[in-house]
Formats: C-alpha cells, sequence, structure tokens
C-alpha cells in the first residue's frame, strides 16, 4: 500500500499534468475515482471532481482552471514536503483552518494590530482560537519543538 506522501506525490504530479493538458485515463481512474483516509487528500480528489463536474465557476479546459490545478498540486507538495509539521530541522509548520476560521482569525487579528488588544468580541472569534489551538495540537507531542523562550527570541527581529 502506497504511503500517504507517495499518495500525495502522485496525485500532485497528475494534477500538473491535467493542467498541462495531458489527460491519462489510468492516472484518473486510480487517483480520482478513488477515495482516500486522508482528509486533506480527500478534499484534493473532490476538489478535482467538482472542477471537472462543471461544479466549479470555471470551466476545465481554461487557463484559470490549470492555474488552480497547479496551486493545488503546490499545496499537496507542500503538505507532502512538510509532513506532520515541526519534525526534523524544519523552521516552519503547516497551519490548515477553513475559509471561515481564517476570515474571523484574520479580524481578530486585524482588530488587535489595531487596538493591541486581544478580545473575542464575538463567539465565533473564541471558536477560531480555540480551532487553531486544536490544530497545533495535531502537531504533536512537540519533542523537537524550541524553548518558549528561544521561540520568543527567533520570533523577533534580530538587531544588528
Amino acid at each position: 500500500m502506497p504511503t500517504l506522501i507517495h499518495q500525495r506525490e502522485k496525485l500532485a504530479q497528475f494534477l500538473l499534468r491535467l493542467a498541462n493538458g495531458e489527460n491519462d485515463t489510468a492516472d484518473w481512474e486510480s487517483l480520482i475515482a478513488t477515495h482516500y483516509p486522508d482528509e486533506f487528500l480527500e478534499e484534493m480528489r473532490r476538489s478535482v471532481v467538482r472542477l471537472y463536474q462543471g461544479r466549479l465557476d470555471c470551466p476545465p479546459d481554461t487557463d484559470f482552471a490549470s492555474t488552480i490545478l497547479r496551486s493545488w498540486a503546490i499545496a499537496l507538495n507542500g503538505e507532502t514536503q512538510a509532513g506532520d509539521g515541526c519534525a526534523g530541522d524544519s523552521d516552519s509548520a503547516p497551519v490548515w483552518l477553513t475559509l471561515n476560521e481564517l476570515v474571523v482569525l484574520d479580524e481578530l487579528l486585524r482588530r488587535y494590530s489595531d487596538t493591541d488588544e486581544l478580545v473575542a468580541e464575538h463567539p465565533a472569534d473564541q471558536q477560531t482560537l480555540w480551532n487553531l489551538q486544536c490544530v497545533i495540537e495535531k502537531m504533536g507531542t512537540r519533542p523537537d519543538w524550541p524553548s518558549l523562550d528561544a521561540a520568543r527570541e527567533g520570533v523577533l527581529p534580530t538587531t544588528e
């Protein structure tokens, strides 16, 4: 059985071929007609199906559709390269939010930027922060994470 990383790489390569106008029926049947237990991979597969069924606001044979397919391939490759996040010597971690969570978080951070006060003004603000905490908790037990002091130092700009 192929590993999750291998499945994501194969689907990403297939999406790039689709973006370039190359449609292989065997690959379509093995990569798109198959359902995946991985939630992210399954959502990518569903998105491709929606695109080719005409259920998105973009016909599949347009330059814009090719751009979308390439961006999905990049997202899959980013997930492959990032692995489970915070592992090894990587200095970045993927954080996946729904579009609604992203909108709420963006507004919350903009208010904080304007007022220097981090206040949950709406129940959705609080729920989004809890959801973000859950996403971070899914990254594991933090064995390779820096200490809080080292992380704070790493976030601040260096003075030279």
